[in-house]
């Protein structure tokens, strides 16, 4: 998840930014296994209304409608995004799609305006996908192109043109894209609209990573990652022989055939996938980090699975004996935890019956039920085809809502707020090393803030203007921490704490449900996260660590010494207002010299034993190599009067110079390189051996 450039240096990246509501969510999650009826349909509300679905109390918006050129307006598919990055934006799909403002706080609708028609003679918003990295970017594709549309300006670019590198006259259909907007992949079709097989591109390579043509070519999708492709071939069925036969297998069962296909684009190596037993490929699937999920229409069930291992298969949910219902899944939100599962068909009092659910990928079958769709099914583009955004704040889905020759229109609904108790920090199992740094401060932290309010001290909050926002707080001259939790607003997008020491900037960002540390503006890496979590960053000894309550998450290996400030940044627009930070403690290690301890009394000193007398001393090495571990070991030997190596080593050794330190067992460390010397001591022997230190 590489979302952010340096934020301290560039501003401009921090119009990801946006806020969870502030405002109660209504309504609550149903996590038992009843039936629960849809009821009359609540009536139909203009654009921009709102009903309460009167099952689990949960706010439903229509979003498109009469002012729409449209019949059929809705979502285009479950993987498909309909909301931006940061909930800002929405697209309507249709015929002719429309891009409309939403505002995640307040939950309302703004302004609508249609996407002009790209150029290229082959092209669709079908596919279009929001980009990962900017709120106002659309990536799509125009015959062998990937384009991308800044919606601010209603204007195109290129980003990748494949032309030259295909057959005269291949386009591309059924796009995606990886999650760091890198990776794209699509089904490419010849000029007469057969197919013609699949290929993924690198954008910052500018390279093709898998391109195979087969005409078993159904649709392509690339994981969150970038590393694995999911083919499906449009083969499904048992396996027959050239007179329609089915042919079976050695154990007497019905061979099937291969449905999918899983490319490891780091080597090109496929797995291939039957429809039935053993594999029962996933079908109605959507792609996660390095995952799939996807109902398995054999046994009755969703399952989850790794794309690595694929034939390990996890149960997220077992329908039983009820077939009563098809579905739609999304894997849209960070947290991959739960996955969305839209349930259509027929309306009977069963489980589910069209309901938008979350189901744990876990393999515990739980499960949080929060809306019906009242899309009365009748064809495809009645079904809901729900989506789920980033942040897993907000779902939309098409409905008809209740009327089967209607119009279809786009609907979202807010989630529940989730209940549920923070685990408190485990303590430390040790103090930590060194001096005893005084009592934390939670008060008079920040020397310094630009574009937001200091709140009792230890609170950042984002005005309204202007649009960057930074604060720092006091200098640290050695070691030191600063430990903070999002606020209600800044629990979203965006707000990036860094120990900046002038030389290299160490910061962690929130990205919804994900936590990431980026060095000097570059990726280092991340992880899913309960955003109530105490965000620690402290020097060490040298070492700068990112700690999520008492879970190290992320340790320096360059040396990190001077004075240093912790720094928070935000930029954005209205819709991070408020955002920031609380909970800040700032706490330095005292910088004053302690006095000297005192001379102890020597006791009387023992009568020493004979002393070996030495014929020689030397280093084990004289030339050694850090490598990368940038640690290695040095020891002393030597050779008494008859010539023997001594039973004991020699007890002191030390570097000498300054390129690198040894400690009392022998371990070289540093990280320069140069020629320096050991001295080998053995009572009042003492020798220096050149030695020269490489990497």
């Amino acid at each position: 998840m590489k979302l952010l450039s340096k934020m301290l240096s560039l501003p401009a990246t921090l119009a990801l930014t946006t806020s969870m509501s502030v405002f109660a969510q209504r309504g609550a999650f149903k996590t038992d296994l009843g039936a629960y009826m849809p009821g009359p349909t609540p009536a139909l509300p203009a654009p921009g209304g709102k009903v309460i679905d009167p099952t689990f109390g949960t706010e439903i918006m229509r979003i498109t409608g009469s002012i729409d050129a449209n019949s059929v307006m809705g979502t285009a598919y479950a993987y498909w995004p309909t909301f931006n990055e940061n909930n800002t934006k929405l697209l309507a799909f249709g015929i002719t799609s429309e891009i409309y403002d939403f505002d995640p706080i307040n939950f309302t609708l703004g302004q609508s305006r249609l996407i002009p028609r790209p150029p290229g003679g082959h092209t669709s918003f079908e596919d279009t996908i929001w980009s990962a990295m900017f709120p106002n970017k659309l990536f799509m594709r125009s015959d062998a192109k990937f384009i991308a549309l800044n919606t601010d300006t209603m204007t195109y670019e290129v980003v990748g043109d494949l032309t030259s590198r295909l057959p005269a006259g291949s386009y591309f259909a059924q796009m995606s894209m990886s999650r760091d907007d890198d990776v794209f992949a699509a089904t490419v079709k010849n000029p007469d609209y057969t197919d013609q097989g699949w290929i993924v591109w690198k954008r910052s390579t500018n390279t093709i990573l898998s391109y195979v043509q087969t005409k078993e070519i159904n649709e392509c999708q690339v994981d969150k990652s970038g590393k694995f492709l999911y083919v499906i071939t449009g083969n499904q069925g048992y396996l027959r022989d050239a007179n329609g036969n089915v042919i079976y297998r050695a154990d007497g069962k019905p061979e099937t055939v291969i449905e999918s296909k899983i490319v490891d684009l780091s080597n090109g190596s496929i797995q291939e996938l039957r429809d039935g037993e053993p594999d029962y490929t996933p079908s109605h699937h959507d792609i996660g980090t390095g995952t799939v999920v996807g109902s398995d229409n054999w046994t009755n069930r969703i399952t989850f699975r790794n794309l690595a291992t694929p034939r390990t298969i996890r149960t997220v949910f077992s329908y039983g004996n009820d077939w009563t219902s098809a579905s739609h899944i999304s894997m849209l939100a960070n947290d991959e935890g739960w996955t969305m599962v839209s349930h259509y068909g027929a309306v009977l009092p069963n489980a589910f019956n069209n309901e938008l659910t979350l189901m744990a990928t876990d393999g515990t079958q739980r499960v949080r039920r929060f809306a019906h769709h009242y899309s009365a099914y009748q064809d495809y583009w009645s079904s809901p085809r729900a989506n789920i955004s980033r942040d897993g704040k907000y779902v939309a889905f098409t409905s008809n809502w209740g009327d089967p020759s209607g119009r279809r229109d786009l609907f979202v609904v807010r989630m529940p707020a989730v209940d549920g108790t923070v685990t408190p920090p485990m303590p430390p199992t040790e103090p930590p090393p060194g001096p005893v740094p005084p009592p934390p401060s939670t008060s008079d932290i920040f020397v310094s803030s630009t574009g937001f309010s200091v709140v009792g001290g230890n609170r950042l909050e984002k005005l309204a203007t202007p649009y960057y926002a930074s604060s720092e707080t006091k200098s640290i001259a050695a070691d030191g921490s600063f430990s903070f939790k999002y606020n209600e607003q800044g629990a979203a997008y965006g707000v990036s704490v860094a120990l900046d020491d002038g030389v290299n900037s160490t910061a962690v960002t929130n990205q919804g449900q994900w936590m990431e540390v980026r060095v000097d503006g570059v990726y280092a890496l991340d992880w899913a996260t309960n955003l109530a979590s105490t965000i620690k960053i402290e020097r060490a000894g040298g070492v700068i660590k990112v700690f999520e309550n008492s879970t190290l998450r992320y340790a320096s290996t360059a040396p990190s010494t001077g004075a240093a400030k912790f720094k928070v940044a935000l930029g954005g627009d209205a819709a991070s207002i408020g955002m920031g930070i609380n909970s800040a403690v700032f706490s330095a290690a005292a910088t004053t010299t302690p006095p000297p301890a005192p001379t102890p009394t020597p006791p009387p000193a023992p009568t020493p034993a004979p002393e070996p007398v030495l014929t020689s001393i030397s280093a084990s090495h004289s030339s050694i190599s850090l490598g990368l571990r940038k640690t290695t070991s040095v020891s002393c030997k030597g050779l008494d009067a008859q010539g023997n190596q001594m039973s004991s080593p020699i007890t002191y050794s030390v570097l000498r110079g300054a390129i690198a330190s040894i400690d009392q067992s022998g371990n070289l460390t540093g990280r320069k390189i140069g020629t320096t010397s050991v001295r080998c001591q053995s009572g009042s022997i003492i020798k220096d051996i050149p030695l020269t230190v490489t990497r």
